[in-house]
């Protein structure tokens, strides 16, 4: 890993601490081409899935499901500020590895 990518994940991890995740709802099936930062998007209608890039910089993109009758399956609350609050933990097993929450917008990382 370069240094600059390594500077680059860490300020990427650093502010995901102060500045929090808020929501974008997509009325498609499919992710922008680029995602924002810190933003989640909210996918299908009614909605499915959720999206965002990994908060520790490793450009992956995380995709969670919400539909009850699959397993595993998350749940998703946005509050009035559209920040947003997933249970439970995501916890990548492959890859970065990172094992975190997101409540009100912000990373929680365990």
């Amino acid at each position: 890993m370069s240094v600059w990518r390594g500077l680059r994940r860490r300020g990427q991890a650093w502010s995901t601490r102060w500045l929090p995740y808020r929501a974008a709802v997509q009325a498609n099936e499919e992710l922008p081409s680029r995602l924002k930062w810190r933003t989640i998007y909210f996918l299908g209608s009614p909605v499915w899935k959720v999206a965002f890039a990994c908060p520790c910089g490793c450009d992956d993109i995380v995709e969670l499901c919400l539909m009850t009758s699959v397993r595993p399956h998350w749940q998703a609350s946005v509050d009035g500020a559209d920040r947003v609050t997933l249970n439970p933990s995501v916890w990548k097993k492959q890859g970065c590895k990172s094992h975190y929450f997101i409540r009100q917008g912000r990373i929680i990382w365990v």
